[in-house]
């Protein structure tokens, strides 16, 4: 199992190795960061999955960081999550800081990692019981197709389509909770390949919070389906 990589403001990294041996144990490698500078450095570098920001941490704000992340298109691909005092001007802050989530103080290690564990898909996907339909467009062909799906998650999806396509290749997916949802995001792993069929893992960019607790709803609300083959 490939190791997730997750950024964690120094405080909050703290609260996280009160369990020794918890996070690797779930496949989590942990990076602390002492400033947002920080932050982006090792972003930049390993390319995580999730980065848990303090709103209060010491450097360029939050807020500003955030935005570099999403307006890069190497860096983008990840969630974010913001800590903040428990008022309501810190938690009006976070919903403008870009976060894909937030949770308040005073933190645990069970109330983090409740929240993590969502974006770093920690629990195998949940096999809908139905095929959902899904519009991909390739923003750097000017070209789309259709595809399906039965697994989703809140950053990403399991795609099935007779396209082929490369790791890494930016794709922008619609689909259907109860309204047309589209997402950008791009090809992070091939997940398998048969005749005339190929399996994609996309990983979403930019979801906010109210987008995220939707599909969460969507795939509670969508009973697991037997494991049989899909021809």
């Amino acid at each position: 199992m490939s190791m997730k990589k997750l950024i964690a403001a120094e405080n909050i990294a703290a609260v996280l190795l009160k369990k020794p041996g918890a996070l690797e144990k779930d496949g989590i490698r942990l990076f602390t960061a002492r400033t947002t500078e920080e932050i982006f450095s090792i972003h930049s570098r390993e390319q995580c999955d999730l980065i848990i920001a303090d709103l209060d941490m010491p450097g360029p704000d939050v807020a500003s960081v955030f935005r570099l992340i999403r307006n890069d298109r190497r860096l983008r691909y990840v969630s974010l999550i913001a800590v903040c005092k428990n008022s309501r001007s810190d938690i009006e802050r976070c919903g403008r800081c870009g976060a894909n989530a937030f949770v308040t103080q005073p933190l645990t290690y069970k109330k983090l990692m409740s929240t993590a564990h969502v974006f770093l898909e920690i629990s195998a996907r949940e096999p809908l019981r139905e095929l959902i339909k899904v519009s991909v467009d390739l923003p750097d062909s000017n070209n789309f197709f259709f595809a399906e799906s039965r697994n989703i998650s809140a950053t990403g999806l399991l795609l099935r389509t007779d396209r082929a396509l490369e790791k890494g290749a930016p794709v922008r997916c619609t689909f259907f909770l109860q309204y047309p949802v589209t997402l950008e995001g791009k090809v992070v792993r091939v997940a398998g390949a048969a005749p005339d069929s190929y399996e994609y893992g996309i990983r979403f960019h930019d979801i906010g919070p109210e987008l995220t607790a939707e599909i969460v709803e969507f795939i509670k609300n969508r009973k697991p389906a037997q494991k049989t083959a899909v021809s």
